[in-house]
C-alpha cells in the first residue's frame, strides 16, 4: 500500500465517519421539530413553558387545558365515592335507561 491508496482509505474512513455524524446530528434535530413528538421544541419550551409559567402547574400540558375548557363541568375523578346508603342507594345496572 502506497502513500495515495492510505489517504484515499483514510478520506473515506473519514466521509463515512460525517456521514455518520451528520445523520445523528440530523435524527436529534427532528426529534425536536417533529410535531408528534411531545418533547419537541416548541410544545415542551414555548408552549409549555410559558402555560407552567402563567399557572404555576408543573405538570400543564395543552392538551389538558383544551380539555379543561371544552368540558369546563366535568367531575373530579380523584374525588372520593360516595358509600351508599338507605336515602341514596348504589346505582343499579339499569339506572341509566330513561
Amino acid at each position: 500500500m502506497n502513500t495515495r491508496d492510505g489517504l484515499l482509505l483514510g478520506g473515506a474512513a473519514l466521509a463515512l465517519y460525517l456521514a455518520w455524524q451528520a445523520r445523528q446530528a440530523a435524527a436529534a434535530v427532528a426529534g425536536k421539530v417533529n410535531p408528534y413528538n411531545r418533547d419537541n421544541l416548541i410544545y415542551q419550551d414555548v408552549v409549555g413553558g410559558l402555560g407552567r409559567a402563567v399557572t404555576g402547574d408543573k405538570d400543564w400540558s395543552l392538551g389538558g387545558w383544551l380539555y379543561d375548557v371544552i368540558n369546563p363541568n366535568q367531575p373530579d375523578p380523584t374525588a372520593p365515592t360516595p358509600m351508599p346508603t338507605l336515602n341514596n342507594p348504589a346505582p343499579g345496572p339499569y339506572d341509566w335507561l330513561p
